[in-house]
């Protein structure tokens, strides 16, 4: 068990950023599904389109910043795959693969669809897009629902992008190989490999970030999307893939500040915040060269490191922003 020495950290720390435009880190988190939603497939159907292979532009009700141009909507299809307006190419690959829900009528599995909604969480505005009970098509046209996946696609105001997974059960699908991927054959676990992706580029791919491999030692390549891979593993239930802006995480100079508004403790590699949740709103975690090794959005994190090592806690919120520095043995 590691223990975590805090000392309050009320100094000047400056982020020297990498090269690429976004950042890609990965954590343990919750998953929760959506309650109040919108449903992509009903609406699609009561508009006289194509409720299975739909494709749906969201409004974001906001500027969302993308590789240095700002948005106010997004277009995802059925495949988790999703494009900007005047883009000429996909820009968005969340966990992309050939899915579909099952019949709407059918009373049995009324509970699959794509929702959305527009929420607020911890005062950044967020469109939410989730992929409920969905399943591989091909599997699904041949063996009806004997698998499900879930996921959530999230875009905050403030540009980041996080792919939440909810509960997956691809144990029966004969269209997945663990440690390949999906596949269009389902006799041949090396052959016709078609994803999950989980990437975003800008319009001409010069630059992008891409996340492959195995979710638990992963790939992660910047502005190289020729040598992107597709996810080999499939990732527990509360795993989030986050890309952030640089924008967002290489200028951090917080001003030095008398107040102390929230205490850090550690149990069994958890890092709680405690304090005020409405003086809350995300947190980062850097290492001592400033390269963010972990972000939430709430006010608890899985943090585990494998050599001693200091590392700063950087907590913002509307009462202003503070840098704890910890100490990892």
């Amino acid at each position: 068990m590691k223990k975590f020495f805090v000392l309050f950290f009320l100094s000047l720390f400056v982020f020297f950023g990498n090269a690429q435009s976004y950042v890609i880190t990965h954590f343990q988190s919750e998953y929760d599904t959506l309650e109040n939603f919108h449903s992509v497939n009903m609406e699609e159907f009561l508009d006289g389109k194509d409720p299975y292979a739909w494709e749906k532009t969201f409004d974001f009700g906001f500027d969302f910043p993308f590789f240095g141009n700002n948005y106010n909507e997004v277009t995802l299809d059925y495949e988790s795959v999703g494009y900007f307006p005047q883009s000429p190419e996909f820009n968005i690959y969340m966990f992309s693969a050939d899915f579909v829900i099952a019949p709407i009528f059918d009373t049995a599995q009324i509970d699959s669809e794509v929702r959305y909604d527009l929420i607020t969480e911890n005062n950044l505005k967020a469109l939410v897009i989730e992929y409920h009970n969905v399943y591989v098509y091909d599997e699904f046209m041949e063996n009806g629902p004997n698998h499900f996946v879930n996921f959530q696609i999230w875009f905050f105001e403030n540009g980041v992008i996080e792919l939440r997974f909810g509960e997956i059960d691809l144990a029966n699908c004969s269209y997945y190989f663990p440690g390949q991927g999906f596949s269009f054959d389902n006799e041949n676990p090396m052959g016709e490999i078609y994803g999950p992706w989980i990437s975003i580029n800008n319009n001409d791919f010069s630059q992008s970030a891409c996340f492959f491999g195995d979710h638990s030692a992963p790939g992660i390549l910047y502005d190289d999307d020729d040598n992107c891979g597709v996810l080999t593993s499939i990732p527990p239930e509360g795993f989030v893939v986050q890309f952030s802006p640089e924008a967002a995480v290489s200028s951090i100079q917080p001003e030095p500040s008398p107040l102390k508004n929230f205490n850090i403790i550690q149990q069994n590699d958890i890092l709680r915040i405690q304090g005020d949740p409405n003086c809350f709103s995300s947190c980062s975690v850097l290492d001592a060269m400033g390269k963010r090794i972990a972000f939430t959005n709430k006010m608890e994190m899985e943090l585990v490191s494998d050599t001693p090592q200091i590392l700063f806690v950087h907590i913002e919120g509307k009462c202003g922003t503070e840098v704890h520095k910890v100490f990892v043995p």
